[in-house]
């Protein structure tokens, strides 16, 4: 076998090779954007779950900032309500000293009515000066008493204060426990939600490594396709333009063969047929 029908064997060989080739490069192009489009896509979802995270960090951090200013005042309310209740227990334990040390069983009301009744006595009715001087004495201790239990009446006054100002306080203290409750509740519910988040951001990193891994093969295959693809056509080009130079100067030679032969004839006076005509003028071209 000649150089020329192996040069046209390898030729023959090269194209179909292209060939085979620009398949493998197209279906290895196709899996690596597959690949890429869906990495992209995982990244996306990532990058949408990283926003709404930080969404509810902020929510959380100014709900967090509520509750620490709540809890505050929470506290502030407690403080005051154990002070009211030390004021109403020594209000009540002052109130009962004065029962248990007056032992006084009728109410103001009633003793003021007994002085105005024996007042009205002396007043109307003539009596014995012992008589009189007896009643003015117990007027003066009927005042006394008077005097002293009108004290209880204004500790139990007090006491009555003391206990709505505690009852107003203990309910502002309820109030702020319950919003501090909620509050605490809210913050609690975002800051799972962030975790739930983070969750499924592991679960696409997780999805995420094996893609990646097969869009780096890909890439990898399609670079060595592409360069192998990019050589055999090199090489093809480069055969092809070998048959072509050859051709052509094969052609210019048997078109030189046929001008020799026909200057021949026209020198002998010999008649052109058509072929020969047609040489002439490829001659001259």
């Amino acid at each position: 076998m000649d150089q020329s029908e192996e040069l046209r064997q390898e030729f023959e060989q090269k194209k179909k090779e292209l060939e085979k080739l620009r398949s493998e490069l197209d279906s290895t192009n196709q899996k690596k954007e597959a690949f890429f489009t869906t990495l992209r896509s995982i990244n996306e979802l990532v990058s949408k779950h990283k926003e709404e995270i930080n969404q509810l960090k902020e929510a959380r951090d100014s709900i967090t900032s509520e509750v620490k200013e709540l809890k505050q005042k929470r506290d502030q309310f407690n403080t005051l309500m154990k002070e009211k209740s030390s004021v109403k227990k020594e209000v009540q334990s002052k109130k009962e000293d004065l029962r248990n040390k007056l032992d006084i069983r009728a109410s103001p009301n009633q003793m003021k009515e007994k002085i105005e009744q024996l007042e009205r006595k002396i007043e109307t009715e003539v009596l014995p000066f012992n008589k009189e001087k007896e009643i003015y004495k117990q007027i003066k201790l009927l005042k006394e008493s008077y005097k002293q239990i009108s004290q209880i009446a204004e500790a139990e006054k007090e006491l009555n204060n003391a206990s709505a100002d505690f009852s107003q306080i203990k309910r502002l203290a309820q109030e702020s426990h319950q919003q501090v409750q909620e509050k605490a509740d809210y913050s609690q519910e975002k800051h799972n939600l962030i975790n739930s988040l983070y969750e499924k951001i592991r679960e696409f990193r997780k999805q995420e490594k094996p893609i990646a891994e097969d869009y780096l093969k890909a890439k990898v295959d399609y670079q060595n396709l592409k360069k192998s693809f990019q050589n055999t056509m090199q090489r093809v080009k480069e055969l092809s333009h070998l048959f072509k130079e050859k051709y052509d100067h094969n052609l210019k030679s048997h078109i030189s063969e046929k001008g020799n032969e026909i200057k021949e004839k026209l020198r002998k006076g010999k008649k052109l047929k058509t072929e020969d005509i047609l040489a002439l003028q490829a001659l001259d071209e």
